[in-house]
């Protein structure tokens, strides 16, 4: 069925990217403006019936050689049946 998909997150430090990704493949990008929680939501999601792997891969923000990369912390992933969904 489809599902929306929402991930919940804040970045330590400020601006973050983080790659979603689901059964291995990148459906997109979320970002974060700093260490407030803010949702980022996807879309529609398809997903059959079985189990999924959902993933959220870090995107290295180094701006110099003496940057260090800062936390980020996602603090929920949500997936909601769509409401309009038929069959």
């Amino acid at each position: 069925g489809e599902y929306l998909l929402t991930v919940t997150q804040s970045g330590i430090g400020g601006y973050k990217e983080n790659l979603l990704s689901v059964d291995g493949e990148v459906i997109g990008t979320t970002v974060v403006q700093g260490e407030t929680e803010e949702d980022c939501e996807f879309g529609l999601v398809y997903l059959s019936v079985g189990d999924h792997d959902i993933t959220v891969t870090a995107v290295r923000q180094r701006r110099s050689k003496k940057d260090t990369e800062r936390g980020r912390s996602i603090n929920e992933l949500r997936l909601s049946p769509d409401a309009f969904s038929c069959g």
